[in-house]
């Protein structure tokens, strides 16, 4: 801030105390002087850039001398702290109560006016209003309903005294006015409001579900609407459900099923090995008598080769497919086994010594 607005700023400090009745000032030369200096001092952090703290000096002034010439310190303060609404709320509060600031600091305030209005958005309620308190992100606005918010997203709560509260989510960007119409929703058939509560009309107090309200888009009221729990599920015709399977029988019949593949697979391999070890049995060719690794190294040339070849693979593939299948049906029994039967929810092993001889006796139980 220039050596102007400094100037201002100190003259806008001495005339709240000019300003003040000769009473007072007799009473309160002590505030005033506080006032004067925690001013000062908030202008030389607000131009060192220290906004936060040049703000609480600020607010400490005002709360010893309420004047509205120092809504102009707190315009800076705000604006300086990126709070474009609040900043705008005290420009104007500065313009519309300030009637003998300083002229600069007048010009000054417009000029900032005129900037905060392309980065604030308004909000503007109309509808069911009245009496109401309007609150924006869990701040109160009294009964205000044209509120400056700063872009982004916002909650809405519109609070009336025997209703139930209305909400709205809404995003608002820089520049935007938003207009949303306040509907409360109706009561319940059978629910009065009592003191801003529901409880039935006739009986005793009883304990409603919480309200989930919906969220509406910036135009449009949300209606809050009551969400009962879920009643339980009655068993059909007196038959209770039953109770899910246990997780062994599924890993048993999954355990089956690889089984019965891979035994399959097995004997279709030996069955398809016995074939080419009796064809290379009988092969016969006018070079050589027969297919003989015994007699000829090569067993007899390129046929012999792929026969012998042949039959060796599949009988690796059957061993194979039997090892697996076995493996698989082991398993498959032991999660059978494993499983717990309906008198029995749980697997115990248990062993106890044996009476007259040297060792012990166990048991499992599913």
């Amino acid at each position: 801030m220039g050596p102007r607005q400094a100037l201002a700023l100190v003259l806008t400090a001495l005339m709240i105390t000019a300003g003040l009745p000769r009473e007072v000032r007799a009473q309160g030369g002590d505030k005033r002087t506080r006032a004067r200096a925690l001013l000062v001092e908030g202008q030389k952090l607000h131009d060192a850039g220290e906004y936060g703290e040049a703000l609480d000096r600020f607010e400490k002034a005002y709360a010893l001398v309420p004047s509205p010439k120092i809504q102009f310190n707190f315009g800076l303060a705000y604006n300086g702290l990126d709070r474009p609404a609040d900043a705008m709320r005290a420009f104007q509060s500065f313009l519309a109560e300030a009637g003998d600031a300083p002229p600069a600091n007048v010009a000054k305030a417009r000029e900032y006016v005129a900037r905060l209005t392309k980065k604030v958005g308004t909000l503007e309620l109309d509808g069911d209003t009245g009496g109401a308190e309007v609150s924006v992100d869990g701040r109160s606005f009294g009964a205000s309903t044209r509120v400056l918010i700063d872009p982004g997203p916002h909650q809405l709560t519109v609070d009336k005294p025997g209703r139930s509260p209305f909400l709205n989510r809404l995003t608002v960007a820089a520049g935007e006015r938003v207009r949303i119409t306040v509907r409360f929703p109706e009561p319940a058939p059978g629910v009065s409001t009592m003191g801003g509560g529901q409880l039935p009309a006739t009986g005793t107090p009883s304990t409603l579900p919480p309200q989930t309200a919906s969220a509406g888009g910036p135009l449009g009221g949300a209606q809050p609407m009551v969400t009962p729990n879920p009643p339980p599920e009655e068993p059909k015709d007196g038959v209770p459900s039953a109770a899910p399977a246990p997780w062994q029988y599924t890993a048993g019949w999954v355990s089956t099923g690889i089984a019965v593949v891979l035994l399959g697979g097995g004997l279709a391999g030996r069955l398809m090995a016995n074939k080419k070890y009796a064809d290379f049995n009988a092969y016969r060719d006018a070079r050589i008598t027969m297919c003989n690794r015994a007699i000829k190294p090569d067993y007899g040339g390129s046929p012999c080769r792929e026969l012998l070849s042949s039959g060796d693979t599949y009988s690796t593939l059957s061993w194979v497919g039997v090892i697996g299948g076995g493996a698989a049906a082991v398993a498959a029994v032991v999660f059978f086994v494993s499983a717990p039967s309906p008198s029995h929810t749980e697997t115990a092993f248990t062993c106890a010594p044996t009476l007259g001889v040297v060792g012990a006796s166990c048991r499992m139980t599913f």
